[in-house]
């Protein structure tokens, strides 16, 4: 059965395509490009020249949405 067939016949189209339009506007867009958060918190880790195997989570996300200035990207 096809995706839309299975979408429709549950009743779950409109919330799937809100769920879509949500999530291709994010209010912090991710700036590093292709970088990944395996390779960016490796480069955090080289930079602070850390014994840290691994750094919270709130380290990466927030690393990972800064843009060039410094600040925090958010969108428009």
């Amino acid at each position: 059965m096809r995706k839309e067939n299975l979408l429709k016949q549950n009743g779950q189209e409109e919330v799937s395509d809100k769920n879509r339009k949500r999530a291709s506007k994010p209010a912090y867009p991710y700036k590093k490009g292709r970088t990944g958060y395996a390779r960016l918190q490796q480069r955090i880790l080289a930079e602070e020249k850390s014994d840290a195997t691994s750094l919270p989570e709130h380290v990466l996300w927030k690393a990972a949405r800064v843009g060039k200035d410094g600040a925090v990207v958010e969108a428009h």
